[in-house]
């Protein structure tokens, strides 16, 4: 009879736990229509043009479900040099990860790159070819022990060339080139990127 009633005890104290946790309130945790960090929210393709009216990058923008147009990349990019030459393309996801906000917690959002990307050179050579690998990976964050974001990797699968179409060993910052993703606009715009273990993201912001 005590093991009954010690039983009970746990289950009705483990329970009650579960229900206080599932109460804990995230700022915009449901800001955008994901389902394991693929959107399936609105978007709208734009073009962003160089001053000389030359296109710059040509890809899909996510609304968040009020209707609002952000500066997340979804699904298919493509970008150009100004000389008009292809300088990269591939597909983008929105991934998110937990921050402690001002109010509490709250989601912040941002792009990984995903599948099969090709790069090239200003002459319309192929610079660097392959298929990220996403990983999950430690971010530091305002809250105590940080959180884990899916992101875009490299992998010893890539194929690296010169200007010339000559097959290089590529050194750790051409890699990063290669890895890094612009979040937040043009305007307080940070770049995220591995570290050289493939372990933590790390952070990077403009002057």
């Amino acid at each position: 009879m005590r093991n009954f009633i010690f039983l009970i005890i746990i289950f009705l104290l483990t329970s009650c736990g579960k229900r206080l946790k599932s109460r804990i309130y995230i700022a915009d945790e449901h800001k955008y229509e994901l389902r394991k960090d693929k959107f399936y929210g609105d978007f709208e393709m734009k073009e962003v043009n160089y001053n000389n009216g030359q296109l710059m990058d040509r890809g899909n923008y996510a609304y968040d479900k009020e209707g609002n147009l952000s500066n997340l990349k979804t699904g298919d990019w493509t970008s150009y040099y100004e000389n008009g030459q292809l300088k990269s393309k591939g597909k983008y996801n929105i991934g998110s990860f937990i921050q402690c906000c001002f109010s509490g917690a709250c989601k912040q959002f941002y792009n990984y790159k995903v599948g099969s990307w090709e790069y090239f050179y200003s002459n319309g050579q192929l610079k660097a070819a392959g298929e990220y690998e996403t990983k999950q990976l430690h971010v530091n964050t305002s809250c105590e022990g940080g959180d884990n974001m899916s992101f875009g990797i490299t992998t010893s699968q890539w194929k690296y060339f010169n200007e010339k179409g000559e097959t290089i060993e590529p050194n750790a910052e051409f890699i990063i080139e290669f890895e890094k993703v612009k979040s937040g606009g043009n305007t307080m715009a940070s770049y995220l990127f591995p570290d050289s273990k493939k372990e933590n993201i790390e952070m990077e912001f403009d002057k």
